[in-house]
């Protein structure tokens, strides 16, 4: 695993690892991106009530909540 080193001056040394979790996809991901084939399938296949584009909107809002939490995530710092 590649890991990269920082020193910052009168501070400590901070090691960061690269692609911890390759080849691991979230759970939240999968959901969203599933919400968003059966948005496309229900809308284009025939009339689609209201109610269906709830889809499209939880399944954009949890993509886009789950990409920027995996992102931001620091694991030492937790509690």
């Amino acid at each position: 695993m590649k890991q990269q080193r920082f020193v910052v001056r009168n501070l400590r040394v901070v090691t960061i690892k690269v692609n911890e979790k390759q080849g691991q996809m979230d759970i939240g991901i999968v959901g969203a991106i599933v919400m968003l084939i059966g948005w496309a399938a229900l809308t284009f296949s025939g009339d689609a009530p209201g109610l269906v584009h709830l889809l499209l909107i939880a399944g954009v809002f949890l993509l886009i909540y789950r990409i920027t939490v995996l992102g931001t995530r620091d694991k030492g710092d937790r509690h």
